[in-house]
């Protein structure tokens, strides 16, 4: 090849790459570790596990 088709390639991937990086859209954002539970939600749990352990302690005896 040339000296002119070697400059005129490379100008063209030189520019292909400039667009496509001036294009690209940002990387989509971490998936978080869930959703937080509040104090209720919480207390909720554990009043279920307590009843339970009740309720299975009275079934034994």
């Amino acid at each position: 090849m040339n000296r002119k088709t070697t400059r005129t390639l490379t100008l063209c991937l030189f520019l292909m790459v400039v667009a496509n990086v001036a294009m690209a859209q940002p990387f989509p954002p971490a998936p978080s570790d869930g959703a937080p539970l509040d104090g209720f939600a919480s207390l909720l749990i554990v009043a279920g596990i307590a009843y339970g352990g009740i309720k299975l302690k009275r079934n034994k005896n």
